[in-house]
């Protein structure tokens, strides 16, 4: 924007944002609201979502729970709903505090062969309509409401009880503290199906609802089927409701809030409810549990939900989030040496579903410097209110949202469906002007040209208000402050009560602070000087040629050995670097001037044998902990990493090491003292921080540290949840005490040393193990310029023969029957209960324990096949394919018979471990009940499995509908760059010989030519007799005996520690 009059600018600032020109809304004459937006992203499929303006805050309190079980009733008991199914579609629900929505993914036709293909959205639109003419039968009713009471239990999880007790403290004044969508047991078991239709009449209104529909749609054709599927409802009636947020917005929650700070509103003068625990509004509140075991703090600030429509509205919004960005970049990078929480978040989001904006300040540390914790956090939140941004963060996160911008409006179409519906339907529910990508960019890149330091600096101020100002007589007060500890004495906490966590943030606004100052950020890592070198040294680097195993496959070896493969179909090109290093890469416009990277090494946690229990999966974590290079401080990488947008992860499975790059392929917006050639793209960026990472990296004590800290509460966390304590001991059971299986405990984390962990890593990380896969937006000559460049002078080096990861059987317990069930109890004050059955499978390229292959078995069980046959199940990707599609199939099965005929679940899930390289994998199968149930939940789990060899085999439409649902999920994630770098991973990988260029390429052929009895005959390499199976009970109560561990024998007492406590941004986002 040009330098203007403040006159000038005034008059740009109030110029209404223009709307997504594709979009197109409407209201039928019965008061639907419809909105429509064309995007064919992925092309010949779209949504389509009913949202209804009743959530729990609208039900009385006869009702607590109404909402979410009319969702269940409404929808999974539509006939036409069932109609979608076996057609590729994905049909759900879900119910919060302001709405409930029901929604259906759906390809544009019917499936091939299904005689005439026929437009889809008819189909889907009936199903919405359904809805809202649901009828209530006694036996839908009384099937819901078993799986209602289920999920009760599922939910009810420490992080559940927590959240609840956080937002209960967060809204005290108003519903939202009393109407959790879970709803009240005893209730739920009370109503009759008149109760069912009371609410359903009442709030299922055509008037009372807004259907989006988003795809590869026509919009006119659109609004015509609108019109004819709902337009023969009639609008209903409501008896006028108490002035509320819902007047201003339907979107909203029928609720009122005190907001912190000045901000006073129509809504705010409104009476509100007395707090629902008696204490005075603002008052701490403290939360104990036996489960938890790190100490958390959440501080809250509501305040109201400002409508972006306008430039101004716009650049005061942009302001926040630069002003937020500095700030969570100073928490979670300057904070970190030695920093006394674990993980802090400091944000402010638009909540429609609460009628707020929540500024929110989470943080978890460990109890024995929770003092500490809260004191640094304080102090560096108060930092930023009072003296603001520096410069060189103004420039840095300005040019990283523009960047953001820029890219998002280059990707313009290809944003997904579900991306573009999530947004629109926040933008709606906020008032805010839904703009397409381009005119985003536009409008954030004339605010952003006008920023001043001062304006920003101001909405900072305004943003930390209730924590720079705490405690000061008048000033504007946090609307919560929620404190959650153990109720055990764990290192000081036992006796934390209110008036010490006042005391303790009074210490953070008391403390002297000083202004930030920049950090000293290169703007690249290697000096020109250094680049060159690099090139011209004695091994310069080169391509060379390589073995292309789908060649040496199908035409021998001799004719394998090529310097670079180009596969035409899918436009993957492999190379490999003089120094051993194999490279993928994929060009690919789907996320539009972005990149993914994937270094993946053999190994992982398989050769913890070699150098301690725990020592590479710690070392991974200490290596995503530190960051320092040779030259750069941690700070100078991170910040570097930032500016140029790369983010990196580093872990450690059973199989690999892996490390993860994601990066804009771009150079990003010039900023402020850096000579627009000097600026990197954030594809050399990332090639420098590999670089470093392999031949730079300083291993730090501190970095150590956190990482042990990490991994005490990972193991905490295995040990006192009751889905983490069941897994454990049933893993350890099956794998006869395997460590690399289990969570690393504490002791063994103690021992290990900084030498211990490094040689643990970086003894895998070989240029000869090395296999690096790309995709993304960049030309194919720049990613292998860099390759060379950064990739290629890595010196050379071989793994020693000990370190060579070699495949092995996974372990496996030879236990007597009597040992293959456990029974697991967890002290808890709450009754809940899990079930799991497991078993072996063969990995996922078909190899078994000993080393059997799945063609090995096919071949004994049908020695002459037919032609088809044989080839089909001599493809590499076969396995891989045909234990998908058995997942799928054997899920459906689950939901059918445990959850729908015999109402003993809300939930049953049948997973693969999927190995890749270890010889063997497991099948686990879990299910939660009411602890009343879960014995008999298991045994139809059992019974499930087994009556796939017997009463039920699988069918042909099973196959068929699996099928549907592989390729339709592929299609989708092919528009992904990880995706892609998955797909790749292992192509010229010695750990995985079986796979070749053929399995990316010729995934949907496999997949559509499996067949019912190739599956049928697959389920024989799964250990699925019941003489076979392991399985587990886990039941939480006060004691064993009680009547919730009635269900469970010999029940064994576990000792363990509890999660951490998660975001509460995210566990808002699940309630």
């Amino acid at each position: 924007m040009e330098a203007a009059s403040a006159g000038t600018l005034d008059d740009v600032l109030r110029a209404a944002l223009p709307s997504h020109p594709l979009m197109r809304s409407g209201v039928l004459p019965n008061g639907l609201r419809y909105i429509i937006l064309p995007n064919a992203s992925p092309p010949e499929r779209f949504e389509a979502h009913l949202e209804v303006f009743a959530g729990s805050a609208d039900e009385l309190d006869k009702q607590q729970g109404m909402a979410h079980l009319v969702e269940h009733i409404a929808y999974m008991g539509s006939r036409k709903r069932e109609r979608l199914f076996g057609t590729g579609s994905q049909t759900n629900a879900y119910t919060d505090f302001h709405h409930t929505v029901f929604y259906a993914s759906c390809p544009v036709l019917t499936p091939p062969g299904w005689g005439k293909r026929t437009p889809m959205l008819p189909r889907a639109l009936e199903a919405l309509c359904d809805v809202l003419e649901a009828k209530c039968e006694p036996s839908r009713l009384e099937k819901e409401r078993a799986a209602v009471l289920s999920e009760m239990t599922m939910v009810n999880t420490i992080d559940y009880r927590v959240e609840c007790q956080i937002l209960a403290a967060l809204h005290a004044e108003n519903m939202l503290s009393r109407r959790f969508p879970i709803g009240k047991e005893e209730l739920i078991r009370a109503w009759q199906v008149p109760d069912i239709k009371e609410f359903h009449a009442t709030h299922y209104r055509p008037d009372n609802a807004i259907v989006y529909v988003i795809g590869d749609v026509d919009p006119t054709q659109c609004e015509d089927q609108l019109r004819k599927v709902f337009g023969h409802l009639a609008p209903g009636g409501r008896e006028p409701a108490p002035i509320t947020l819902k007047h201003q917005s339907k979107h909203f929650p029928p609720v009122t809030h005190v907001w912190s700070g000045g901000h006073v509103t129509e809504a705010n003068t409104l009476p509100v409810m007395d707090t629902f625990d008696g204490k005075p509004l603002h008052a701490p509140r403290l939360f104990s549990h036996d489960l938890l075991q790190a100490f958390s703090m959440h501080v809250f600030a509501k305040r109201p939900i400002e409508p972006v429509t306008s430039l101004g509205d716009l650049r005061r919004a942009v302001m926040k989030r630069i002003a937020l960005a500095a700030l969570q970049i100073r928490l979670s990078v300057n904070s970190r040496t030695d920093p006394p929480f674990s993980m802090i978040e400091f944000n402010q989001l638009d909540s429609p579903r609460e009628g707020c904006a929540v500024c929110y300040l989470d943080m978890t540390a460990d109890p024995a410097r929770w003092r500490e914790a809260v004191r640094v956090a304080v102090r560096e939140i108060r930092r930023l209110g009072m003296y603001g941004l520096t410069v060189g963060e103004l420039t840095r996160f300005s040019s990283a949202l523009l960047t953001d911008a820029q890219q998002l409006a280059a990707q313009g179409d290809r944003i997904s469906n579900s991306e573009q519906l999530t947004f629109l339907m926040e933008s709606v529910a906020s008032d805010h002007t839904f703009m397409d990508a381009q005119q985003t960019y536009e409008a954030t890149r004339l605010v952003v040209e006008s920023l001043t330091l001062g304006e920003v600096n101001e909405v900072a101020a305004e943003i930390c208000e209730h924590i720079t100002l705490y405690g000061v007589p008048g000033g504007p007060q946090p609307s919560a402050v929620v404190a959650c500890v153990p109720s055990k004495d764990t290192q000081g906490t036992a006796q934390l009560d209110e008036d010490q966590l006042v005391e303790a943030i009074m210490e953070g606004v008391s403390e002297e602070i000083e202004e930030s100052q920049d950090v000293q950020v290169p703007t690249s890592l290697f000096s020109p000087e250094a680049l060159e070198a690099m090139m011209q040294s004695g091994h310069a680097p080169r391509f060379e040629s390589f073995v292309d195993k789908e060649t040496a496959r199908t035409k021998g070896a001799a004719a394998a050995a090529q310097d670079s493969a180009f596969d035409a179909a899918t436009g993957v090109v492999q190379r490999r670097l003089s120094n051993g290093v194999r490279v993928n890469m994929k060009q690919s416009k789907h996320e539009s001037q972005r990149a993914q990277m994937r270094l993946t090494v053999p190994g992982g946690r398989q050769l913890e044998s070699l150098f301690g229990r725990g020592a590479v999966a710690v070392g991974a974590r200490t290596m995503q902990e530190g960051g320092a290079f040779a030259g750069w401080a941690r700070e100078q990488v991170e910040l570097f990493c930032i500016d140029h947008l790369v983010m990196v992860t580093v872990d450690a499975s059973e199989e690999f090491l892996t490390l993860d790059f994601s990066f804009p392929t771009t150079k990003l917006h010039a900023r402020e003292g850096v000579a627009e050639g000097d600026e990197l793209s954030g594809f050399e960026a990332a090639l420098q921080v590999v670089n470093q990472i392999l031949t730079g990296y300083v291993w730090e004590e501190d970095a150590l540290n956190r990482a042990k800290q990490a991994f005490y509460q990972l193991h905490e966390a295995s040990i006192k949840s009751l889905e983490g304590s069941s897994t454990e001991q049933l893993m350890a059971q099956m794998s006869s005490g395997d460590s690399r299986f289990l969570s690393v405990p504490h002791e063994a984390v103690r021992a290990l040393t900084l030498e211990q962990v490094r040689e643990a890593v970086m003894s895998q990380l070989t240029t000869d193990a090395m296999e690096v896969s790309l995709a993304g937006d960049f030309e194919l000559a720049e990613g292998e310029r860099l390759m060379l460049q950064y990739l290629g002078t890595v010196p050379a080096g071989r793994r020693t023969a000990e370190t060579r990861a070699q495949a092995e059987d996974i372990p496996a317990a030879e236990a007597a029957d009597a040992s293959r069930h456990i029974d697991v109890h967890l002290q808890d004050s709450d009754d809940r209960a899990v079930a799991y059955v497991s078993g072996l499978c063969p990995n996922k390229w078909g190899v078994m324990r000993g080393g059997k292959t799945l063609l090995n078995v096919y071949q004994e069980l049908e020695p002459s096949p037919s032609k088809d046959a044989a080839q089909r199940r001599e493809h590499p990707l076969f396995p891989s394919v045909a234990l998908a599609l058995l997942k799928e199939v054997i899920n459906r099965r689950l939901f059918s018979t445990v959850r729908e005929q015999m109402r003993l679940t809300y939930d049953a899930n049948f997973h693969l471990t999927s190995y890749e390289r270890l010889q063997g994998s497991w099948y686990l199968v879990t299910v939660t009940a009411n602890p009343s149930k879960a014995r008999a939940a298991l045994e139809a789990c059992k019974d499930t499995l087994c009556d796939l060899t017997t009463s039920a085999p699988i069918t042909y439409d099973n196959v068929e509908s699996a099928k549907r649902v592989l390729i339709n999920r592929h299609e989708a994630d092919m528009r992904t760059n990880q995706y892609w770098c998955e797909l790749m991973g292992g192509l010229q990988g010695d750990g995985t010989p079986q796979k070749d260029m053929s399995c990316v390429r010729e995934y949907a052929a496999v997949v559509n030519s499996v067949t019912a009895h190739d599956l049928q005959l697959l389920l024989s390499t799964l250990t699925i007799g019941r003489d076979d199976m392991y399985s587990c009970i886990g039941i939480s109560g006060m004691l064993p005996g009680t009547a919730a561990a009635a269900a469970a024998t010999a029940a064994t007492t576990t000792t363990a520690a509890s999660a951490p406590v998660a975001s509460s941004t995210a566990l808002r986002s699940k309630l």
